[in-house]
């Protein structure tokens, strides 16, 4: 299941690739970890996590098991930015969440999870800057 939906990621992702994504936000604009994290976490994570961090993508409701994590809310595995980054380059056990460790640079998924700190309005912590 996770392979079909990372399968289908990968074909919307074809399609964000050929439309124009609108220009981040100033706040992002400013800072190029964010700007990085941004394209990526459009790319590759807003399919199942929405482009907004809400959870509500696109693929959010073909997901068996646990939903996708809205941001905004408590974060299972802890907001620290070791946790995090864990999750991002592993997985999560016993979800549809992929490890991006095969797929991504360690650069990349700092950057990723730099942005989704960002929209869980939480502050950015230096490791991942």
């Amino acid at each position: 299941m996770a392979l079909a939906a990372m399968g289908i990621s990968g074909l919307v992702a074809v399609w964000l690739f050929n439309t124009e994504l609108p220009p981040p936000p100033s706040d992002v604009a400013a800072n190029p970890v964010l700007v990085r994290g941004r394209g990526l976490y459009l790319t590759n994570c807003a399919n199942c996590h929405g482009p907004l961090g809400h959870g509500d993508g696109a693929l959010s409701r073909s997901i068996s098991g646990p939903p996708p994590r809205d941001f905004r809310e408590e974060w299972k595995y802890g907001a620290e930015p070791d946790n995090s980054l864990h999750i991002v380059r592993d997985g999560a056990p016993n979800s549809s969440m992929p490890a991006w460790k095969s797929a991504m640079t360690e650069s990349d998924m700092k950057s990723v999870t730099a942005y989704l700190y960002y929209l869980a309005e939480k502050p950015i912590p230096d490791t991942l800057r």
